[in-house]
């Protein structure tokens, strides 16, 4: 009977310290939203590309969603584009000349944002450039660094440019791309 005693006074006294220090009430961290406040969403500094379609040879003005805006040019489109490294293993090099200027916020200029998609959704990663000066990583800021250009490669089926788009993404951007240029 004195163990019971013991147990139900310990267990009162846990309780009276859980409630006195407001458990489950730690700004943030339970699942319930408080009161009536309605749930949040995804937050909102997350990447919202617009999916903008331009030609090859146009500038798409592209708002990344988080403060980041981007002025992108993709032009001089080389079909069938020799490389040093031999013959392309798809079917044909196809090169871009790419230029990024960052009018707002920062922006990761990389090769690897690029991809040329094909005309069923199937997508190729930008490969070593056939031309140069080839497109290097650069943090682009309006202060800093504003601009980055160089020529990006994709090693792509023969005839993939009828049909085909040049595409660029956000670095973190979870789905989808910011811009397409149509190649045709």
């Amino acid at each position: 009977m004195r163990t019971s005693t013991l147990v139900s006074g310990a267990v009162a006294a846990l309780a009276t310290i859980v409630i006195a220090c407001g458990a489950g009430d730690d700004g943030g961290s339970s699942s319930e939203p408080a009161g009536d406040a309605p749930a949040a969403s995804a937050p909102a500094d997350q990447p919202k590309a617009a999916n903008v379609t331009v030609k090859v040879g146009q500038t798409a003005n592209i708002d990344w969603g988080n403060g980041s805006k981007s002025t992108i040019t993709v032009s001089d489109i080389q079909v069938g584009a020799k490389s040093q490294f031999g013959a392309a293993k798809n079917g044909q090099y196809i090169t871009v000349k790419v230029t990024v200027v960052q009018t707002a916020g920062t922006y990761h200029s990389n090769p690897f944002n690029w991809k040329f998609v094909m005309p069923d959704g199937s997508a190729y990663d930008a490969t070593i450039p056939t031309r140069d000066p080839a497109l290097n990583a650069a943090d682009l800021d309006p202060v800093n660094l504003k601009q980055s250009a160089g020529y990006v490669s994709f090693d792509v089926p023969a005839g993939a440019q009828t049909g085909g788009k040049i595409a660029v993404s956000e670095p973190g951007l979870s789905s989808g791309f910011g811009a397409y240029w149509t190649t045709s």
